[in-house]
């Protein structure tokens, strides 16, 4: 064994240093490396040399291509393959969790993380099964967790769909692990994408029962207890179904069953998908019967601060936030976001509590105690948090563990994302300052603070992702920065950010909508992939044939999740001045205009000469059309805005004011303007 070791160290250097063997197969060995030139760590996989035929290395070599072609999350991730010195090896990502079957004789689990678990894999499932993969050898200790999700591996035995090959050559035995083999695969049968199903309805039976999976014959009566009835029975009853013609048609048909009793408390269906095509019949009416957002576990407002550097609250507050928010299914938070703390915005978040702290600074020493006041006003204590101003990433993901605690003592599978270390506190605190200016709209001042936050710190990739998302709003040109984050840095951002991302490189269709619902089940309480959703809802989906009701369901729900965010604000009074919907126009107008800054693409001067031009009486809109007029004939800048109000009033369907202004602009001076044609 030592001669081997050292044959295989010497053939994978000077690229990778080879440090121990961490899992090993019937064909294989994997090995944890440090890869030098990208200074991290990675997973090794070689072919045993007592199993290295030349039919056993074309295997390996296409499980290697088909891992590297199933580009998901949810999968894991290889990065080369080669041959050296007579070992056959390809590199992957270092998986640093726990398997399910570690986990499983580690404590039972909840039946909230065994959905997640089902959601994860047959999401994974979705992307092989389109390529015709089908893995044939699904099973708890073929499925790693890390991270809050559920990663896929082991792709050795992966094939087509059609009829089995052989385990080896002159044998009658199919591949696979006979205690998690599908019907039609221990019976040698053909396989297909429902046998993968049926794979996974076992490992996730065994997972909410702690029995194994033993109903082999169409006759046979399995045992049910454990399973919950009416969530989660009917979805896994399908998918173990005998005949593979009875189960669930795909991965996408099961997950949503499997999903379903969950998200139905936050889905939004944008519109009703047919094999035709996006139609629009009967979305309107759906969308408007969707149900309100759950309440929040946690509300986390600015912390008081007791010392001189006031900002530090926000900081702390805003960091603590994030770190829960990228744990999902832990617990729910929201942020409270405006700088001046807003009874009534926490209010309207009907979250079960709030996280009252307070920070301590002395010198360069930070204390952070924290009490998590329920609605009846009874303080649950959390354990007080220590650390140094230049360490302030290190503190917020301790209290973020510490809250968990608090709220959920079992629940204790938390990490902190994104990785902040090394990141200067000064291109933090500006980063956060650009995430206030973002929620309140002013995309430009966002812009600049992004910048700013990257000027001292290049390499702040998340920064980056938000600085994107600002100018997306601004209408600047961004997509060779938007391709480059994607190509280099993707995987540095969280997995919410990542997911956005790809959406972003998805044209707008089914599959896009998909991606949508995908993350909204798995980040339901963030408020910012709900405005995402909203706001491609708004500008594309009547393209599509997707009425504007849909849009204004999604955004309602952005704002449920933050009473604060501009942005979804401005689309919505927007929407209901183009919907004729006066009295959710002035409502929404007014919560715009108690904003701290003005929207720096449409101000809200526009949106109400839009609301007195749809909903007015007379004398005032024939007012407002002649000082309108009358300002465009000043000249200089009030031209300009009475050109953009030209350019915008068609957005809001005020056709008739439209008309009125083309026949007072033919006949008045203006008319002469050349700046009035460009």
């Amino acid at each position: 064994m030592a001669s081997y070791l050292s044959r295989l160290r010497a053939a994978l250097q000077p690229e990778y240093e080879l440090e121990r063997e961490i899992a090993s197969g019937g064909m294989g060995t994997v090995f944890l490396a440090h890869e030098v030139a990208l200074d991290r760590r990675i997973a090794v996989k070689i072919v045993r040399p007592e199993q290295a035929s030349a039919a056993a290395t074309e295997r390996f070599a296409r499980e290697a291509v088909t891992l590297a072609g199933l580009d998901h999350p949810n999968i894991v991730k290889v990065f080369t393959v080669g041959e050296r010195g007579g070992f056959h090896y390809y590199t992957m990502q270092y998986l640093e969790g726990e398997t399910l079957a570690e986990r499983m004789r580690r404590k039972p689990l909840k039946p909230e993380e065994v959905r997640r678990i089902g959601r994860d894999l047959l999401d994974a499932l979705e992307t092989a099964h389109g390529r015709d993969v089908i893995h044939r050898d699904i099973k708890p200790q073929n499925i790693f967790l890390m991270g809050g999700r559920a990663i896929l591996v082991d792709f050795g035995i992966a094939t087509a769909s059609g009829p089995q090959t052989v385990a080896r050559e002159g044998s009658d035995v199919v591949p696979g692990t006979p205690s998690y083999m599908p019907p039609e695969q221990r019976y040698g049968w053909e396989v297909r994408p429902q046998t993968d199903l049926y794979a996974v309805a076992m490992v996730l039976y065994e997972a909410l029962t702690g029995r194994r999976w033993s109903w082999f014959l169409p006759d046979d009566v399995p045992d049910w207890s454990g399973v919950p009835r009416w969530t989660m029975l009917p979805a896994l009853k399908r998918a173990l179904e005998f005949e593979a013609a009875s189960r669930w048609d795909d991965a996408r048909a099961f997950r949503r069953a499997w999903w379903a009793p969950r998200a139905l408390k936050y889905r939004v269906r944008a519109a009703l998908l047919t094999t035709a095509g996006l139609v629009a019949g009967g979305a309107a009416a759906l969308l408007l019967r969707t149900p309100p957002a759950q309440a929040a576990d946690l509300v986390i407002p600015p912390f008081a601060v007791d010392g001189t550097d006031v900002k530090l609250g926000a900081m702390v507050a805003n960091l603590t936030y994030t770190y829960l928010a990228s744990n999902p299914g832990l617990i729910s938070v929201a942020p409270a976001t405006a700088s001046t703390l807003d009874p009534n915005a926490i209010g309207r978040m009907r979250a079960k509590m709030v996280a009252a702290g307070t920070v301590l600074a002395a010198d360069d020493s930070l204390t952070i105690t924290v009490s998590l006041v329920d609605r009846e006003g009874n303080p649950t204590a959390v354990r007080a948090v220590t650390g140094t101003v230049d360490r302030l990433t290190d503190i917020a993901c301790r209290l973020g563990y510490e809250i968990v605690r608090a709220v959920e003592p079992a629940e204790l599978e938390y990490e902190c994302q994104p990785k902040l270390e090394g990141t200067p506190a000064q291109a933090i605190d500006l980063f956060l300052e650009g995430e206030e200016a973002f929620r309140v709209q002013d995309m430009e001042r966002a812009d600049s603070l992004y910048s700013a936050a990257l000027t001292i710190d290049p390499t702040f990739t998340w920064a980056h992702w938000r600085r994107l998302n600002a100018r997306r709003w601004l209408r600047v040109s961004f997509q060779p920065d938007l391709d480059s984050l994607y190509d280099h840095h993707r995987d540095e951002l969280p997995e919410i950010d990542r997911r956005l991302l790809d959406i972003w490189r998805t044209p707008f269709g089914q599959e896009r909508l998909d991606k949508y619902e995908q993350v909204l089940a798995q980040f339901p309480r963030d408020p910012y992939p709900w405005l995402m959703y909203g706001e491609d809802l708004f500008h594309r989906g009547p393209l599509a044939g997707i009425p504007l009701d849909s849009a204004r369901t999604v955004l309602h729900a952005a704002l449920d999740r933050d009473p604060t965010m501009g942005p979804a604000l401005l689309l919505l009074s927007w929407a209901a001045i183009r919907g004729g919907d006066a009295a959710a126009a002035e409502e929404l107008i007014g919560r715009l205009r108690a904003s701290e800054r003005p929207d720096a693409t449409i101000p809200v001067e526009f949106l109400e000469l839009a609301a007195t031009e749809r909903f007015g009486p007379d004398e005032r809109r024939a007012a407002m059309r002649a000082a309108m007029l009358a300002q465009g004939e000043g000249g200089g800048e009030a031209l300009m805005d009475f050109l953009r109000w030209l350019r915008f009033g068609l957005a809001f369907d005020a056709a008739p004011g439209q008309a009125w202004f083309a026949e007072a602009l033919l006949a008045s001076p203006l008319a002469g303007n050349p700046a009035l044609w460009v």
